[in-house]
């Protein structure tokens, strides 16, 4: 292992125990077992570490989230894969993986930044798939939408063991009817006649 990777390796121990704001570059030299000259000569701070890792985290849900896309040329086989992806994704994160979706949602956030490309990426890869599918394209905002219940939903797993496969049944019901809603084409209104 690289002293790089054994930097990443500890600041995810680190930050996962201690949180965003309460962890030091002391505590990842701590779990890392590396010197302070070994550090700075990777990382700058303990933010560059963190931002770092929030590269990593997201790059690894845009991959599975591709590849979930390309799994199958169904278009409800897509949703489904998707929605399963992402909740397979969450309940693997860990304390880590919580602490930097938490960090990320924050507006000010230096995560933010981080976040932003990757939700107008899926946004723009969803719109697609819909479009190809010959149907009109959704607005962006519901798509949006989509996406912060999926957060919200994978917010509700739990955080201290495997989630149960009823627990992962209920939340992709819930993702793919309110999917099904948005993606659903509204009925022009029939203007009532006046007798």
């Amino acid at each position: 292992m690289t002293s790089r990777e054994r930097i990443l390796d500890g600041a995810a121990r680190a930050f996962g125990r201690l949180g965003y704001a309460r962890t030091r570059v002391e505590d990842v030299l701590n779990a890392a077992d590396v010197s302070r000259p070994t550090f700075y000569k990777e990382f700058s701070s303990a933010d560059d570490v963190f931002e770092t890792l929030a590269r990593l985290h997201f790059r690894e849900l845009s991959k599975r989230l591709v590849d979930a896309l390309e799994s199958t040329g169904d278009p409800s086989g897509k949703l489904f894969a998707i929605v399963d992806a992402y909740f397979r994704w969450r309940s693997e994160l860990g304390p880590l993986g919580r602490v930097l979706d938490v960090e990320a949602r924050q507006p000010r956030s230096a995560l933010a930044r981080i976040r932003r490309p990757v939700t107008e990426r899926l946004v723009e890869a969803f719109r697609e798939q819909i479009v190809a599918l010959g149907r009109p394209a959704p607005d962006p905002l519901l798509l949006g939408a989509l996406i912060s219940a999926a957060e919200h939903l994978g917010d509700t797993l739990p955080s201290d063991r495997a989630p149960t496969a009823r627990e992962m049944t209920r939340r992709r019901i819930a993702m793919l009817r309110l999917a099904a809603g948005v993606l659903m084409p509204l009925e022009p209104e029939r203007k009532r006649r006046r007798r």
